[in-house]
């Protein structure tokens, strides 16, 4: 699931086109085999994967990270 991640980092950078669908993909692939998965967290990271197209990247970047390794805790 992290190098997907990572995957979609660079075609938010480098490949717009490709990364709507990428993180569609992504989120349903966090749904399915991420860590302690809830709705909270789900629905942080669907908006972490818009703000990374369009907002504030690193710290987008960053907690999509720790919800993909299981660091980040929402409750």
């Amino acid at each position: 699931m992290e190098e997907a991640l990572r995957l979609l980092f660079l075609y938010c950078e480098k490949d717009p086109a490709r990364y709507e669908k990428a993180a569609l993909r992504w989120l349903c692939m966090y749904v399915e085999k991420g860590k302690a998965v809830s709705l909270l967290k789900v629905q942080v990271a669907s908006s972490a994967l818009a703000e990374l197209r369009a907002g504030k990247r690193k710290q987008a970047a960053k907690l999509l990270s720790e919800l993909a390794t299981g660091a980040r805790r929402l409750e």
